[in-house]
Formats: C-alpha cells, structure tokens, sequence
C-alpha cells in the first residue's frame, strides 16, 4: 500500500513538473503587419508592394522567420477607415493563400490622412498600445 502511494506522488509530482514546463514553453505569436494608406498603397513591414505581390511578399516572410512548432501567425492590418471594405476582404483573401495554418488577423482602421502616417515609416508613426 506504501508503495502504491509513493508512485501516486511520484506520477503527480512529475506531472505537475511537465505541465509547468509546457506552459513556459508557450511561444509569442509572430506578427506581420501590413499597411494601406487613403490612396490604397499597400506596404508589408516597411516594404512597398502591389495587392498582387502581397501574397509572395507574406508567404517569404513567415517561411523565412525562425520558427517554433504551433506558433500562432497575427496578421496586423492597419488601414485607412475610408478605404472599401472589399479591399480589406481581397487582403484577407491574399494573406490566407500566403499562410493560413493557426493564424489570426487584427484590424486597425485609422484615419491615416489625420494622422499623417505614410511611406515606409508608416509603422514607427503609430502606437499599438493605444490602439488596443
């Protein structure tokens, strides 16, 4: 009987041990962020590109980037509030044909004439944290 508690402490023990582990272990998610501005100029990170090159663009990036297994993608999209919506539908379209496994996407409409926020510094001109 002695010895059948022991190994249910033991088993609890370790258990406990290994679940601990696996929560440290959990990975911060990888962020590509992705801007068009009022006059629909599309930039992923600071690089200017077409809709059309959007998807190769995306699909380099996540396939380049050290990677750790089950670690979630968040695609960031940062638009002006006046563009159409089927712009930002033919976006979405493009950034899951670049990498769509365990993804999520964020939207941030801005108005990015007010703001002043354009060209390839685009990403230093705004302030995540107060837009959450």
């Amino acid at each position: 009987m002695i010895h059948k508690s022991i190994l249910i402490c033991l088993f609890t023990f370790f258990g406990s041990q290994m679940l601990s582990q696996a929560s440290a272990q959990e990975t911060q998610p990888f962020y590509v962020n992705i801007f068009i501005n009022a006059e629909e100029t599309y930039y992923v990170e600071t690089e200017r590109t077409e809709i059309e090159n959007i998807e190769q663009k995306v699909s380099e990036i996540v396939r380049n980037k050290p990677f750790r297994i089950d670690q979630q993608i968040v695609y960031r999209i940062f638009a002006d509030k006046n563009l159409p919506m089927a712009k930002l539908i033919d976006l979405d379209q493009k950034l899951s044909n670049a990498y769509s496994d365990n993804i999520r996407r964020e939207r941030y409409l801005l108005d990015t004439v007010e703001m002043n926020i354009d060209g390839k510094n685009w990403f230093e001109s705004i302030d995540i944290n107060s837009l959450n």
